[in-house]
């Protein structure tokens, strides 16, 4: 029975931790080689380039919107900014003009190069 119990909880934690990965996912990503120049290596997330050093640690996730996000004007509301991919908001949708909370902690997947 002890025997048990442990293999269902090492199952249960193995489980649980995937879901720490989910945010950092490939499948929005643009494999290298497509005409996205930004786009990691082997289809893994872009980095941010070195101007943009400190940025997210002043404003948070706020400051990436600001400039790659879906606003009322313009997707992205900066000219030539890299667009925040559709599966990076609530629901899947530019509609909801709100970033996934999973998403949300952009310097995770994205650091600066």
């Amino acid at each position: 029975m002890k025997k048990r119990i442990i293999t269902t909880c090492l199952c249960l934690a193995v489980v649980g931790s995937l879901g720490l990965f989910a945010g950092c996912s490939e499948s929005g990503a643009t494999p290298s080689g497509t005409s996205d120049p930004k786009a990691g290596a082997l289809g893994a997330p872009a980095l941010q380039p070195a101007d943009h050093e400190g940025k997210f640690e002043r404003g948070g996730s706020n400051m990436c919107y600001g400039c790659h996000g879906n606003g009322s004007l313009a997707n992205p509301q900066l000219t030539g900014a890299v667009i925040i991919p559709e599966d990076h908001y609530v629901d899947g949708s530019y509609d909801s003009k709100e970033l996934d909370p999973i998403r949300a902690e952009c310097i995770t997947c994205h650091p600066v190069a």
